[in-house]
């Protein structure tokens, strides 16, 4: 082994030796500044690799984060009844505080929410994870049948979180 490497080195030894009269000042140059190009180009690769690697992680870190997903839906009561309830319900992993529940209608004329609901539930000041509230609903013809809303609610991050919909007897 020791013989093979020396003879490589002595290879490689009278090969350089070989180029040294093809090997001028401005030859060495312009190899220089080519190495120099190429392994900043490589750096800059590998720089911005990492970079959208870092990014995709915060991204990940991001979508993984604990958050409440409060939702609202429209459910009936008692079948072919006129009975119904708005329900609120926290879907995500994390309890949603001081949460607030507006329903105006989209055809009619008044709230579908009683009075007596927004004083006494509204608003919730803890919805925690899978938890679920019925707020009732007073669907008449001066109501109508299609509401918008919006829900907001603080985050466990402290932030203010809103979810705006339409709902439809």
């Amino acid at each position: 082994m020791v013989a093979f490497l020396r003879l490589h080195e002595e290879r490689d030894l009278e090969f350089l030796l070989s180029l040294k009269d093809t090997l001028t000042p401005e030859i060495v140059t312009a190899l220089l500044t080519a190495f120099t190009a190429i392994t900043t180009v490589l750096i800059l690769i590998r720089q911005r690799t990492q970079q959208k690697l870092y990014r995709t992680q915060l991204e990940k870190l991001e979508e993984e984060k604990v958050r409440a997903d409060v939702r609202a839906s429209l459910r009936e009561l008692v079948a072919g009844g006129d009975k119904w309830c708005f329900v609120l319900e926290n879907r995500g992993k994390a309890a949603a505080r001081e949460v607030r529940f507006v329903a105006e209608p989209v055809t009619g004329t008044r709230s579908p929410l009683a009075d007596s609901e927004i004083r006494d539930k509204l608003p919730i000041g803890k919805l925690r994870a899978g938890e679920q509230v019925e707020l009732a609903a007073h669907i008449t013809p001066a109501t109508g049948s299609t509401f918008e809303y919006r829900l907001q609610w603080i985050d466990e991050d402290e932030l203010e979180r809103s979810r705006p919909g339409k709902l439809a007897v």
